[in-house]
């Protein structure tokens, strides 16, 4: 015990054997865990799929892979409005050009390397109009979340009727037979195609075999 410090009041097993208890609210990891810690406002982005857009301002405190990498944002920029323009089409495909490793379109891994994303120059509008971008991508992003939803279900409503039809109809519930003899009567035997046809040729010449032929003059 180090002199001066006051023992703690707990302790618990810290499930390696040489090592044996740790104060309770120590918390134990391996020394080459490889995991990071975000914290809210952080940019996390995942190296393998930085070309596919998976890069997202942190939300939350807590651990990442290896495969991520955390990074602090600068005062000059919003958070979340460098994530969505790190996202963005131009970016990502950056993010594939200077990308290393196997794969084509969205599969294999490509690996962006923290230097790489590092350099990479970012252009950015003072942070009030930043924020004010981020609103109004929101607000349209609302707008159609919502239609989205409405269509959703009114899908959903559609193919409820519609499996409940079926089940009426089926076990007797629901009487088609007078709703079938209203449907209209079978459309006239239409006339051949090929008489269409010949009609069509005869129309076109607009002369009759009994018409003479006029004699030319002679010169």
């Amino acid at each position: 015990m180090i002199a001066g410090l006051k023992p703690y009041p707990a302790m618990k097993d810290s499930g390696v054997s040489w090592l044996g208890q740790v104060p309770e609210h120590w918390r134990v990891l391996p020394n080459r865990a490889g995991y990071k810690l975000a914290r809210p406002g952080q940019i996390v982005v995942n190296r393998l799929q930085a070309n596919n857009g998976l890069i997202f301002r942190s939300g939350i405190p807590g651990l990442t892979s290896p495969d991520y990498s955390v990074f602090d944002v600068a005062p000059e920029a919003d958070p979340e409005y460098l994530a969505r323009l790190l996202r963005s089409p131009i970016y990502r495909a950056h993010f594939r050009r200077i990308a290393t490793g196997l794969g084509t379109g969205s599969a294999g891994f490509l690996r962006v390397y923290d230097d790489d994303l590092l350099e990479t120059a970012v252009w950015l509008p003072p942070v009030p109009k930043q924020r004010e971008i981020v609103r109004a991508s929101d607000q349209q992003t609302d707008a159609l979340r919502i239609a989205l939803a409405a269509t959703e279900r009114s899908i959903s409503l559609v193919q409820e009727y519609r499996t409940r039809l079926i089940a009426d109809v089926v076990t007797g519930k629901l009487d088609v037979r007078e709703a079938a003899a209203r449907l209209p009567d079978e459309a006239e035997e239409t006339e051949p195609l090929d008489e269409i046809e010949a009609e069509g040729e005869a129309d076109e010449t607009g002369a009759d075999d009994t018409d003479e032929v006029p004699e030319q003059a002679e010169a």
